[in-house]
């Protein structure tokens, strides 16, 4: 079972409260000092959890316990609080780095002109001149998206998620070449 699916499963446990079973041998959690609040209430309770794992995910759980130190549940417990914290609505400065790359892009004067010079080669009525310039604008707008999409694996890769992913969270997906 790949791990994707593992972090869905618990997911959807969490969501619905329902049991969840992703492979054998079972691999039991329990961790008194994971604590959560139920949504109907003030209270704070443990949760236990049991989760089934494929022997070989459990073996590399072991395995990260005894080099971290810890026990297994401990480790498990830690992992699944990261993936279920309370997330900032703010970005880092390295994502507001990413992000203003993403967004930069030539000036609107320099697209407009690109879009009328593919109008003249298209319609081929452009003249030697004007086609060298459509070659350096041409140049231009690739050599920017090109560090757009640089950007894009920068900050899949901080978040991550896949490079697909994150083009369709910032909406590089449908854009064609013009």
């Amino acid at each position: 079972m790949n791990s994707r699916r593992l972090s869905q499963k618990v997911r959807e446990f969490v969501a619905e409260r329902r049991p969840l079973s992703c492979g054998n041998p079972p691999f039991r959690i329990y961790n008194p000092s994971s604590i959560y609040r139920k949504p109907e209430s003030r209270e704070l309770h443990a949760m236990s959890l049991t989760v089934e794992v494929s022997s070989e995910v459990e073996e590399h759980v072991v395995r990260e316990a005894a080099r971290r130190g810890v026990e297994p549940s401990n480790l498990v417990a830690e992992v699944l609080g990261r993936e279920f914290r309370p997330r900032p609505n703010v970005l880092s400065a390295e994502e507001t780095k990413l992000y203003e790359q993403i967004n930069a892009a030539p000036s609107d004067k320099t697209r407009r002109r690109y879009r009328q010079l593919i109008k003249k080669r298209r319609a081929e009525s452009i003249t030697k001149a004007e086609y060298q310039e459509l070659l350096d604008l041409t140049n231009v707008v690739e050599v920017a998206h090109a560090k757009r999409l640089e950007a894009v694996i920068e900050l899949a890769k901080l978040r991550g998620i896949s490079f697909d992913q994150m083009l369709d969270e910032v909406g590089l997906r449908t854009q064609g070449y013009e």
